[in-house]
């Protein structure tokens, strides 16, 4: 007989982005579609880039510029220091030269640093998608200006999803010992609100959460479904059910026939002779509307 501990669940997404632009200007374009998914590094949408690209463009043109004039001094260094020439070449005047050539190749290294920085910002007029997901209702349309603080969309991520719940603090040693060093040994089920039919099969408890919630007596627990068929959806509510063991050869009786007494539970059993007598009962667990 499974025996199950049951809550209520909330689907969570397995990542949630909000995709903000890094730098600002027009948007030129949105290249997804709401509702559909999107793969990572997929292009959301375009920033004008003009402004970016001339940035770049003057960034590799000092470049330029720097190492003709680091080319120009080595010369005359080497020149200078030639045993041809270097008896004519007074001493402080060989240090200029070198230092010369150390502050070009300082400009030249500035130059690449400055390049560096100007291609990543041109890079950031493409939005791109950081990862698989489906993308939700767009905050802004082509032809706006964005800002670094403007979000384009929120995507989520639903292969697979998790279910987050919580549980009595008294179940933590049951669920402990069940899942004993690897928590994804118990399986978990959602079902809808009624608990009619089972919405999701197939999930896993992934972690049990550090520290016991003072002001409800709880603690939190994260499965995690496939969700191949997009059973589960973001925000959803659903009842879970917590497989945390399978008794051998149980006896189930009705809820309703369990009676409490001072000394604990007790059925009243049918004897032989049609009398009844108190029998104590320790409970395993619930089934449904059944003890076990």
């Amino acid at each position: 007989v499974p025996v199950y501990l049951t809550a209520l669940g909330t689907v969570q997404a397995l990542n949630t982005v909000t995709v903000i632009p890094q730098v600002g200007g027009q948007l030129l374009s949105i290249n997804f579609t709401e509702g559909q998914p999107v793969k990572k590094g997929e292009v959301l949408a375009q920033i004008e880039p003009r402004t970016f690209q001339a940035s770049y463009d003057q960034a590799v043109s000092k470049r330029n510029q720097d190492q003709s004039l680091l080319a120009t001094a080595r010369s005359n260094y080497e020149r200078s220091k030639d045993p041809k020439y270097s008896q004519y070449v007074a001493k402080i005047d060989l240090i200029t030269q070198h230092n010369t050539v150390v502050q070009y190749e300082a400009a030249v290294a500035a130059d690449d640093a400055a390049i560096r920085d100007a291609k990543v910002q041109l890079d950031y007029t493409r939005i791109i998608s950081p990862i698989d997901g489906v993308a939700g209702i767009r905050g802004v349309d082509p032809g706006n200006v964005v800002t670094t603080s403007s979000s384009i969309v929120t995507l989520t991520q639903l292969h697979p999803i998790n279910v987050m719940f919580t549980l009595p603090e008294q179940n933590l040693d049951m669920v402990r010992s069940a899942a004993g060093k690897d928590a994804a040994a118990l399986q978990v089920t959602a079902l809808d609100r009624t608990d009619a039919h089972p919405i999701a099969s197939g999930g896993v408890l992934k972690v049990i959460d550090n520290q016991i919630d003072t002001t409800t007596g709880t603690f939190r627990l994260k499965s995690e479904f496939p969700n191949a068929k997009n059973e589960l959806w973001p925000g959803q509510f659903v009842n879970v059910q917590l497989l945390v063991n399978t008794v051998d050869g149980g006896l189930v009786i009705p809820a309703q026939a369990v009676q409490r007494g001072p000394d604990g539970d007790y059925v009243y059993q049918v004897q032989a002779d049609n009398t009844v007598k108190m029998q104590p009962v320790v409970i395993a667990g619930e089934v449904g509307d059944s003890h076990v």
